[in-house]
């Protein structure tokens, strides 16, 4: 089976953040059996944690740069998005899941 996980940070079994290792585990487990794949924003503070080595057992992995001025973009761009959403509406995002799927 493949598996798609889209991430709004990168997956990390070092990071301070819990979202990110929740969803590095959770990734690593599914990997034992399945191909896993990733798609993930990478802000400036994932990238101080972030090691290539991590990324080992993903059968693909990408990832696209965000800064805050990538979040006020997607807010000014998408009014009707709900917030949550809005921040992270990319077109890189949505260009690089279409070529995944």
């Amino acid at each position: 089976m493949e598996v798609l996980v889209l991430s709004a940070h990168l997956p990390s079994p070092v990071s301070s953040q819990g979202g990110q290792k929740t969803c590095y585990w959770f990734a690593e487990f599914f990997a034992r059996r399945h191909r896993v794949h990733l798609l993930a924003f990478a802000t400036d503070i994932d990238s101080q944690h972030f090691r290539r080595e991590d990324m080992a057992f993903f059968h693909s992995w990408q990832s696209v740069p965000w800064s805050n001025a990538d979040r006020v973009r997607g807010i000014l761009s998408s009014p009707r998005l709900p917030l949550g959403i809005a921040v992270r509406n990319s077109g890189l995002f949505r260009e690089k899941l279409r070529g995944l799927l």
